[in-house]
């Protein structure tokens, strides 16, 4: 390819670049944000305006089904509730549960299927008795729940509940 067909093609995609609609994925985040935080201090009607307008960037968004239908739901928009209710229970059912977990001590990744993405889980030794205000302070934010997955490893069998 010779370099006056480069300049071209560089121009021709300068120009494509220049004229292509704003990024829609960071339309959306917005939206939502700007959805959860009017609901965080009460404003419904902002709330829904903000689910709705990213629902029409995300149709089949599930959580802004959820949060949108809960709104109308709250309001008294039995109908139109409804319809979102619907449309949530006709999405596909996900898969996407299943996950390789790479554990220390482990050479190869283990398969298992994600249970519950959140457990919060107070660690074993947060009973146990401190030696000295030394080690109590190293202690005190081991105290605290901590986030885990909950796992269920195909291979063992068993569910198990492994750190975030």
């Amino acid at each position: 390819m010779g370099k006056k067909s480069t300049n071209i093609l560089f121009i021709i995609g300068i120009l494509v670049i220049g004229f292509m609609p704003p990024n829609s994925f960071a339309d959306l985040i917005e939206l939502i944000q700007q959805g959860d935080n009017a609901l965080k201090v009460g404003n419904v009607k902002t709330a829904e305006t903000a689910f709705a307008k990213a629902l029409e960037l995300d149709p089949e968004n599930y959580r802004l089904l959820k949060s949108l239908g809960e709104i109308k739901f709250e309001t008294g928009q039995y109908a139109e509730a409804e319809k979102l209710v619907t449309r949530m229970l006709d999405l596909p059912i996900t898969k996407g549960r299943d996950v390789l977990v790479h554990l220390k001590g482990e050479s190869e990744p283990l398969e298992a299927e994600l249970v519950d993405a959140t457990v919060m889980m107070i660690p074993v030794d947060a009973g146990a008795a401190e030696n000295g205000d030394f080690e109590k302070f190293l202690k005190d934010s081991l105290n605290a729940p901590m986030p885990h997955y909950r796992l269920f490893f195909k291979k063992a069998g068993k569910i198990k509940l492994v750190l975030k």
